[in-house]
């Protein structure tokens, strides 16, 4: 039993391990910025590497929390991702005063994001959303000697206090009408009652914010370009992976009795999402606020592929995010190395 339990939490264990070595490291004897970053760098790939080992589907605390091949999948690439979003931050790292700070808001956030993905209970969802955000505001204010930067981490906790509150009451709504909030009870339940539909469209809506998608988009510019490079790499990509592989799996299975809602809302919000994005992009002066609506655009895009609701729109989705990954952070490690060369 005690062997399950390791196997099943095993990124959420690896995380929460590194997290608390960094720790005792800010709490050790100071290091070269040099040093802690190889170190670092060096733990991030060992649990890249290791997220592939030794892998099991199974679920923990009355199925709120679960795993299977493809939430490990959707993990690792979370876990690619930041660990290649360190890597392109060496050089802005390197001459940080907070080196530490930073990654273990980071990580802490990764770690929110990895109990939302394995979540079966939207309070798990809900929690594991919030522990994802709020670190990210305090990140996207580490460039402490902008303003911009604080502007950016205000709108951000300002934006998501709203779409929470959007998010909450969607959940309460759907709590009174079927009586749960478990994932696999909650499908027997839904039967398409108006003050149901009404609930999902208000979560459909709160996390709407959290993928930049219609119709809470127009905070992402703003927050990319105040953030430092490697802040809004993380929300160009990590944040919104983590949203959109959650998307997949709870539409395809939980909300499977309201397809023919949800689908017709996905359509409309992809049309809107990919047209917003591309008009928007096409008006910036600003690298980052060009990437932040060309960004918007992508999230349109898969929510095509989510709208597929089969086999084959699962690994579309998957497929592309896994591009969108490379990419993504391929534009931003541009900018980050043009602005560390020309400020």
């Amino acid at each position: 039993m005690l062997v399950d339990f390791f196997i099943l939490l095993k990124q959420e264990l690896a995380i929460t391990v590194i997290i608390f070595l960094l720790l005792f490291i800010k709490l050790g004897k100071d290091r070269t910025n040099e040093s802690l970053l190889i170190i670092i760098n060096s733990l991030l790939f060992l649990n890249f590497v290791t997220g592939f080992c030794c892998s099991r589907e199974g679920m923990l605390f009355n199925d709120m929390f679960r795993t299977s091949k493809l939430i490990v999948l959707e993990k690792n690439i979370l876990n690619l991702a930041i660990w290649l979003i360190s890597l392109q931050s060496y050089v802005w790292l390197k001459t940080h005063k907070h080196l530490i700070e930073f990654y273990i808001l980071l990580l802490t956030t990764l770690l929110g994001m990895f109990f939302m993905i394995s979540g079966g209970n939207l309070l798990m969802f809900y929690l594991g959303l919030e522990m994802s955000t709020i670190p990210l505001a305090a990140a996207a204010n580490f460039d402490l000697f902008k303003r911009q930067s604080s502007e950016a981490a205000m709108k951000l906790i300002i934006s998501s206090a709203f779409s929470s509150g959007l998010l909450l009451f969607g959940i309460s709504l759907l709590y009174r009408t079927s009586g749960t909030l478990t994932y696999s009870m909650l499908t027997t339940h839904l039967n398409g009652a108006p003050l149901q539909i009404f609930a999902f469209i208000l979560l459909i809506s709160g996390c709407s914010f959290k993928i930049s998608a219609v119709p809470f988009p127009l905070w992402t510019a703003d927050v990319y370009e105040g953030a430092p490079v490697a802040v809004t790499s993380y929300l160009s990509v990590v944040s919104k992976d983590a949203v959109l592989f959650v998307f997949v799996s709870v539409l395809y299975t939980t909300f499977r009795p309201l397809a023919d809602v949800w689908y017709n809302i996905l359509f409309i919000l992809s049309l809107l999402t990919i047209i917003v994005g591309n008009l928007f992009a096409l008006r910036q002066n600003n690298f980052k606020r060009f990437l932040a609506f060309s960004s918007i655009a992508q999230v349109g895009f898969i929510l095509i592929g989510i709208s597929g609701s089969s086999q084959a729109g699962t690994a579309s989705v998957i497929y592309f995010i896994l591009i969108y990954v490379f990419s993504n952070l391929a534009a931003f490690g541009v900018v980050s190395l043009v602005s560390a060369l020309t400020g």
